[in-house]
């Protein structure tokens, strides 16, 4: 399994503000969070062989899958 070191994320002052906020609260490191939203969509997109399914994939973003 390969190790991500780094993403970089961008998000509104509004929701920056209110997960830091909430991370605070709740004595969650930003890391942890970002590891279980991943971890939730892994799971999402996984099918059941352990693979990531490309419709699954295309579907959680909204998208469809070329053809």
């Amino acid at each position: 399994m390969r190790k991500i070191d780094r993403i970089s994320v961008r998000l509104d002052p509004f929701t920056a503000t209110q997960l830091n906020s909430i991370c605070n609260d709740t004595d969650v490191s930003m890391s942890d969070l970002v590891r279980g939203i991943l971890s939730r969509v892994a799971d999402i997109i996984t099918n059941e062989e352990g693979n990531i399914d490309k419709y699954e994939f295309a579907k959680f973003f909204g998208r469809r899958l070329r053809e």
